[in-house]
């Protein structure tokens, strides 16, 4: 449990013991545990972004990360425009949140033996695999709409847990 007014942060981003988030100044008491650095930083291994974690980690309270998740996203307000006829499409104003880049997303995999016939049923492990491998083949993933603006580029790595 962090205090209200402080963050654990590294070194790197602090000056003379604070450092500023958004709106919000914080005391840093203490740089953050190595044993969390050295459990967060192979998570990543090959990220450009992230292979700095050990440099430039901050940790809040829980309230103000969920502040942050709250009201810290950007929107963005776009048109809808017909493909048709290049104009607007009726009433196409709409907001759309976008994630902070740098953020980290994490989630575990899981496969079960494919359902069909007898003979072409693959295992749980072969499916995780073949993930795996799709994975690795290229640099970056297009996760979501929008890729004709950018949008939801990530690297994206596959790690097991024993």
């Amino acid at each position: 449990e962090i205090a209200a007014e402080t963050a654990i942060a590294t070194e790197h981003v602090s000056i003379k013991g604070q450092i500023v988030l958004e709106e919000y100044n914080f005391t840093v008491p203490a740089p953050p545990p190595q044993d969390v650095i050295e459990a967060l930083t192979p998570l990543v291994p090959q990220d450009e972004v992230w292979s700095g974690i050990a440099q430039q980690l901050v940790i809040v309270p829980d309230d103000i990360f969920m502040h942050f998740c709250e009201h810290a996203c950007e929107v963005v307000t776009r048109i809808r425009i017909n493909a048709a006829t290049g104009t607007v499409d009726g009433s196409g104003l709409f907001n759309q949140e976008q994630v902070p880049s740098e953020t980290l997303f994490y989630t575990v995999l899981m496969a079960e033996q494919e359902k069909g016939s007898k003979d072409s049923k693959r295992t749980a492990k072969d499916a995780l695999n073949a993930l795996k491998a799709k994975v690795e083949e290229t640099d970056c993933l297009q996760i979501g709409g929008d890729a004709t603006i950018g949008l939801g580029f990530c690297s994206a790595h596959c790690q097991e847990v024993k």
